[in-house]
């Protein structure tokens, strides 16, 4: 079913960061003339007139919603929002019952944290996520690269939509002094799983040595 945009609706900073006091801006709400498109099935759909990403959304009955706002240009991605707003809220819930049970890990990253060097600590987020840990993620701006701070919130943007098969963040970005941080939370289960692919692998190793 497809939720009608209210009048009231908020923007948030973190599209995917959405808490119960946050709304991302969806249908008519959104305000960019064009948009890059992603379908319920993840594929993109290139740069359109936001009329014709909303008439797609209509002929499916699903929501446009935004979810990079800062995107140059805006992403925007079809959902059933009700739903997707209920599975969030479900996998932070979830996280955060399980925060006191995990590891904190610490990745940092630089303003100028180029191509390579993301994919890199991008691998290595979801490493730790996957073995069950929560990961503190720490952007330090020196001297004048404090200007450049909303390019910081972007490289946390892009890094939660990348993890989102893998975790979710605790509370959206912020800043103190001259740092931005948050903290990404485990999906429920990923602890049991690395814990299940241990055993099974010691399993083989017993099996291989009794051979």
């Amino acid at each position: 079913m497809v939720v009608e945009s209210s009048p009231d609706g908020t923007r948030i900073h973190q599209a995917l960061n959405t808490t119960a006091k946050q709304q991302q801006r969806i249908n008519e709400q959104i305000e960019a003339k064009h948009v890059l498109l992603i379908d319920e099935k993840g594929d993109k759909h290139g740069v359109m007139p936001v009329a014709d990403a909303l008439a797609i959304a209509q002929e499916r009955k699903l929501d446009l919603v935004e979810v990079a706002p800062n995107g140059k240009p805006i992403v925007c991605k079809l959902l059933d929002y009700g739903r997707h707003v209920y599975r969030e809220k479900k996998k932070r819930n979830e996280a955060r019952s399980r925060q006191k049970q995990t590891a904190t890990k610490m990745v940092k990253f630089r303003p100028n944290t180029f191509k390579g060097d993301y994919a890199t600590k991008l691998g290595r987020i979801r490493r730790f996520l996957r073995q069950g840990d929560k990961v503190k993620v720490v952007m330090m701006f020196r001297g004048r690269e404090i200007i450049h701070i909303n390019h910081g919130f972007e490289t946390f943007e892009r890094l939660l939509a990348d993890l989102a098969e893998d975790g979710a963040a605790d509370s959206k970005p912020a800043v103190e002094g001259r740092f931005i941080q948050m903290t990404v939370l485990p999906l429920p289960g990923r602890r049991q799983a690395a814990a299940a692919n241990g055993g099974a692998a010691a399993a083989d190793e017993d099996g291989a040595a009794a051979a």
